[in-house]
């Protein structure tokens, strides 16, 4: 069972890797922790969400959120 969460972990931590690197290149510093990401979050957060619809629908509704982020950057 031990392999089968290993490789999405690694792909996790590669990710996670690749957008720090980018980070830095842009000139900031990227958060270390979880905890710093979850208090500057600025998107809506989808607790036990179950149904696709739900999940599609937050979505929807986080997408013009981001494009907004995304253009100050």
């Amino acid at each position: 069972m031990y392999l089968t969460f290993e490789a999405p972990s690694n792909d996790s931590r590669l990710k996670i890797d690749l957008i720090s690197e980018r980070v830095l290149t842009l000139g900031s510093t990227p958060l270390h922790t979880f905890e710093d990401y979850t208090l500057q979050n600025q998107l809506p957060v989808g607790r036990n969400i179950s149904s696709d619809e739900a999940a599609i629908a937050l979505l929807l509704e986080s997408l013009p959120q981001l494009l907004v982020m995304e253009r100050v950057i």
